[in-house]
C-alpha cells in the first residue's frame, strides 16, 4: 500500500524540474497527461500519484475544480480548520474557486504548510514553471 511518505519522495525528487523552454507550460507531467503546453500544477501531483501507485485514491486530473470535487463526492474532502497532514492534496482558492493544487509535506504549527508544488515560483503562485517546495499559509480563505 502507497503511503503519504512514499507519494512525498517522489514529490520531492522531482524539485528543481522547469518548463523548457521557460513559460511555454511544457514539461514531462503535462506530456504524460497528454496536454502538453497547458497549465500544469494538477498534471504534476496526479502524476507524482500514478509514479507512487496512488492514482486510484488521488486521481487523474488537469483541472483543480474537477479534482476538489473527486475529493467531495469520495467524502474524502476536509476543510481547512481540519489540521492538514503530510501526504494530504491541498487546493489554494482564487476566490471561491480552485485554482492551484500541491502535496503537503509539513504542518508548520497551526497557520501554515509546506508544501511541495508544480507549475509555482516565489513570485507566481499559480503558473511559475517549476517544481518548488513552498510554505503558505492555512486557515483562511
Amino acid at each position: 500500500m502507497t503511503t503519504a511518505r512514499d507519494l512525498l519522495s517522489i514529490a520531492a525528487s522531482q524539485i528543481g524540474v522547469k518548463e523548457n523552454p521557460a513559460n511555454s507550460n511544457k514539461v514531462k507531467y503535462a506530456e504524460w497527461y497528454g496536454m502538453n503546453g497547458q497549465p500544469w500544477c494538477d498534471m504534476f501531483v496526479s502524476w507524482c500519484a500514478y509514479q507512487a501507485g496512488a492514482q486510484n485514491a488521488v486521481g487523474k486530473f488537469a483541472y483543480c475544480p474537477y479534482h476538489a470535487d473527486f475529493f467531495k463526492k469520495a467524502d474524502r474532502w476536509i476543510n481547512r480548520e481540519d489540521k492538514p497532514q503530510p501526504g494530504d492534496i491541498v487546493f489554494f482558492a482564487n476566490k471561491k474557486t480552485a485554482c492551484h493544487v500541491g502535496i503537503v509535506e509539513t504542518r508548520n504549527g497551526s497557520s501554515s504548510v509546506t508544501t511541495i508544488e508544480g507549475n509555482t515560483a516565489v513570485d507566481d503562485d499559480a503558473n511559475g514553471g517549476q517544481v518548488m517546495r513552498r510554505t503558505r499559509p492555512y486557515g483562511t480563505i
